[in-house]
């Protein structure tokens, strides 16, 4: 990005990528005797970091076009349109409350969370209160992701997977974020830290309580693992399906 091809911003959302492959020694494919250039390009999925997914998969399947495989331009188009993944910036709506479920689980998917949140909730600066369910792998930083989402919510529940050892303990999770609020505090204070010892039931502590904050609603931003989102999203999905809050005998542990 930014050697071989470039990407620039287009209408609604789209964007044309352009760039030159060059001779590759290494393998078979042949360099385009002039520029390539494909427009009106949109992704399917939400974010600014998606653009440049949808920039590298484009140059990928025209790359692909060279051994003649005969993908056209509207294919391109029309498959990183319609391409979505679960638990990528998921937004799910249950009322006034706004469900975020991201699968982010190191620093720079952290980071790219947190940059789009107000992108994709144009109303999130005036959101009444912003939740975080947060749970992450031992191998992973949780300082360093805990230390940009700690800043951007007033209440957060922290818990660990249901039946896989690779989940950080709680207790440490929490150690981390007092370091954090030591050294930099936290603009939206109080800040609320609350502990369940599964992601079921840091959903069940979630939906017990309404979402109706005078009409400014609540997002829950639930992330930090793959394992997390996989956990807590069948249960979202039920409640969205069902418009009514998942019982506490379905959600029990």
């Amino acid at each position: 990005l930014n050697r071989d091809f470039s990407f620039a911003p287009g209408e609604a959302g789209s964007i044309t990528v352009q760039g030159h492959f060059r001779e590759q020694p290494l393998c078979n494919f042949r360099s385009f005797s002039n520029p390539f250039e494909i427009s009106n390009v949109r992704s399917g999925m939400e974010g600014a970091h998606q653009q440049i997914n949808a920039s590298i998969a484009a140059t990928a399947l025209k790359l692909l076009s060279i051994k003649e495989i005969g993908i056209q331009d509207q294919a391109i188009r029309e498959g990183i349109r319609s391409t979505q993944l679960p638990g990528r910036l998921e937004m799910i709506d249950l009322g006034s409350r706004r469900v975020v479920l991201d699968i982010a689980h190191n620093t720079a998917s952290v980071e790219a969370l947190v940059n789009a949140l107000p992108e994709v909730h144009p109303g999130w600066c005036h959101v009444k209160r912003r939740t975080l369910i947060f749970a992450c792998s031992q191998d992973k930083r949780a300082d360093e992701m805990l230390a940009l989402l700690v800043p951007r919510f007033d209440r957060i529940v922290l818990t660990r997977y249901s039946d896989n050892p690779r989940g950080t303990p709680i207790e440490k999770l929490r150690h981390i974020i007092e370091q954090i609020l030591g050294t930099t505090g936290n603009p939206r204070n109080p800040l609320t830290i609350l502990v369940a010892p599964n992601p079921i039931s840091s959903w069940r502590l979630i939906t017990e309580q309404p979402a109706d904050l005078n009409d400014e609603g609540e997002v829950v931003c639930i992330t930090g693992s793959a394992f997390l989102c996989g956990e807590i999203r069948p249960l979202v999905i039920r409640e969205a399906q069902n418009h009514t809050p998942v019982s506490p005998a379905i959600l029990a542990p």
